[in-house]
């Protein structure tokens, strides 16, 4: 599954019409982690993306993990 980037997160908010203080209340963050987030300075967890969808019907998911490759030895 896709990243939620910050673009998606804001833009989200936006259409919601939520401040920023209302957003971050809802996912129980601080509204400067909110901020942080929108901004790019932080990636924006999938656990928070996660519980931000589900409460208004958005259609992410958290990314599922990677498996990586093991390189057997010689």
């Amino acid at each position: 599954m896709r990243r939620v980037t910050r673009e998606h997160l804001r833009s989200a908010r936006k259409r919601l019409r939520l401040t920023v203080a209302q957003a971050a209340a809802e996912v129980h963050v601080a509204p400067r982690t909110w901020v942080n987030w929108e901004s790019g300075a932080v990636e924006v967890p999938d656990t928070a993306a996660h519980l931000f969808s589900m409460l208004h019907g958005l259609k992410w998911r958290p990314r599922q993990p990677t498996k990586k490759k093991v390189e057997q030895p010689r």
